[in-house]
């Protein structure tokens, strides 16, 4: 049967457990089983590349994730990890649910991202309906969310989404946001005019910096010319504002409004495209090239 642990964030231990009634652990073990069953079912599985977002029938996944929280160690080993005080304190600082097993020499972990919307408190006056009337709660609750947010297979971690995954796990290095340093590199990209960096660093978003980083991995801005650049953006009524320098040279005049630069930057990273068919024209999710046989 499944324990239920938590991962808590600024909390030492960082790990704890809940202590079960045995029929509640029957009926838990049961529900988190069907959610694996539900989250695996008819997948096809992505490598995570920080660029691809999953359709319904898909699941991203790392094949090589460094687990240093140690929730497999914590399945290994359950009565190792101690019982979590039950307070509102403790609880508010719980980052996600998980439970697991260990079987033949291979430990699989089950996680559900976890938010005080999902405490009940023993603030007020909380019910609960039971047996066709409704019972106060005298100590402090959670809820158990109805799906699972990631299972880690030994190293290979899977999950859904990536907003919910790091909630609870750090994905840092497999999703690298472009930094203030490397946004003011983005300006001296020779090609690239800013009017006021400082600016464009504050109204950088999360999404905007991923989408520097991307684009500066790509080397769009070195590889095509502003020529073709232009072109391509008129095919998808993408203002591009090209300005000759002092040497007579065509540099492109990133914009300080921020729905017009992420425009910008999705037309650099590719996320435009036209049907082959019909000719329509698209924002794309997947940045998955087409292996031609």
């Amino acid at each position: 049967m499944f324990t239920l642990f938590a991962l808590l964030k600024d909390h030492d231990p960082r790990i704890m457990r809940f202590a079960l009634d045995l029929n509640v652990q029957q009926e838990l073990t049961l529900y988190l089983g069907l959610q694996e069953i539900e989250f695996r079912r008819g997948k096809s599985e992505i490598e995570f590349d920080g660029q691809y977002k999953p359709d319904a029938d898909e699941v991203l996944f790392i094949p090589r994730f460094d687990d240093a929280y140690g929730v497999r160690r914590a399945v290994q080993n359950p009565l190792a990890i101690p019982i979590i005080d039950p307070t509102p304190e403790v609880f508010g600082k719980i980052s996600a649910l998980f439970v697991g097993r260990s079987r033949g020499g291979v430990t699989t972990v089950l996680l559900q991202n976890f938010d005080k919307r999902k405490v009940m408190s023993t603030d007020g006056f909380s019910l609960f309906h039971s047996r066709n009337v409704f019972k106060k709660i005298d100590g402090i609750g959670l809820t158990v969310d109805w799906k699972l947010s990631a299972i880690l297979d030994e190293q290979k971690l899977s999950f859904l989404s990536f907003h919910n995954t790091r909630q609870f796990f750090d994905l840092t290095s497999h999703y690298i946001e472009a930094t203030n340093e490397d946004i003011q590199a983005f300006a001296k990209i020779p090609g690239v005019h800013v009017s006021d960096i400082d600016q464009l660093i504050s109204l950088s978003d999360g999404w905007i910096r991923r989408k520097f980083s991307m684009v500066q991995q790509s080397r769009v801005l070195e590889k095509v010319t502003a020529t073709d650049m232009s072109a391509a953006a008129k095919e998808f009524r993408i203002p591009l504002n090209f300005q000759a320098d002092g040497t007579g040279a065509q540099v492109l005049h990133l914009p300080l409004d921020k729905k017009e630069l992420k425009d910008l930057l999705r037309f650099l990273d590719e996320d435009f495209y036209r049907s082959s068919l019909l000719k329509n024209h698209y924002v794309t999710n997947s940045k998955r090239e087409i292996n031609r046989i």
